[in-house]
């Protein structure tokens, strides 16, 4: 088992849990972030910025209490994308100094280097970890086919939104399970699987040169 404890931030409980299992099963020595609470969300609120996107609020928090139980490595999502998220990693490694928080290595994880660090990490072939990937987004697949599954007797309720906001319960307030009790069904439109595949596609898109027309 490596040495490193490495932690992720929480985002809904099966999703975590996939990812804790992920990473155990390359060997790595996981210590997950107790459950979010409104003081995870309160550390997170005192260290950021007013307006900056709620969600990195309850990651601060998280990380802020993986340190505190023992955690000495973080990963952080990279989504090479447009918004806000790709700046995280960054933005919250900051954060956690500024509060005190010297002792840990933060990894910005994404395709371009996640194998790279796993390898690094949990000594496992890239090969491995291939199929550790396959299997977990497997995984994946199962949890979002249950939040995407149409009702023929139940009125269906769709959810959108931002992907955290979406699959992390606690940020949303529990709104799958509320819907249910009230008998309806929820469709939560944006799931991981479909998440994970578009930033993955987008990544292997080769970019076009433009191609400008002569002028007649």
């Amino acid at each position: 088992m490596n040495k490193r404890r490495v932690s992720i931030p929480r985002m809904g409980d099966k999703y975590t849990e996939a990812f804790k299992d992920l990473m155990e099963n390359l060997g790595l020595n996981v210590i997950l972030p107790p459950k979010t609470t409104d003081k995870t969300v309160q550390i997170g609120v005192r260290n950021t910025a007013e307006m900056i996107c709620f969600p990195i609020k309850p990651l601060i928090g998280n990380f802020a209490e993986a340190l505190d139980a023992g955690a000495d490595t973080l990963f952080m999502y990279d989504s090479m994308g447009q918004c806000r998220l790709k700046h995280y990693s960054k933005i919250q490694e900051l954060a956690l100094r500024d509060m005190g928080y010297t002792n840990f290595k933060m990894y910005s994880v994404g395709l371009q280097n996640v194998f790279q660090i796993l390898n690094k990490l949990g000594g496992y072939s890239y090969l491995a970890i291939l199929k550790e990937f396959i299997s977990f987004y497997g995984i994946i697949k199962k949890i979002d086919k249950e939040k995407t599954k149409w009702s023929k007797d139940k009125p269906n309720i769709g959810i959108i939104g931002e992907i955290f906001t979406c699959c992390d319960e606690r940020t949303n307030h529990g709104i799958e399970e509320k819907i249910r009790r009230l008998g309806a069904n929820p469709i939560n439109t944006v799931t991981l699987s479909k998440f994970l595949k578009d930033s993955i596609l987008k990544k292997l898109r080769l970019k076009k040169p433009i191609k400008h027309k002569k002028q007649v």
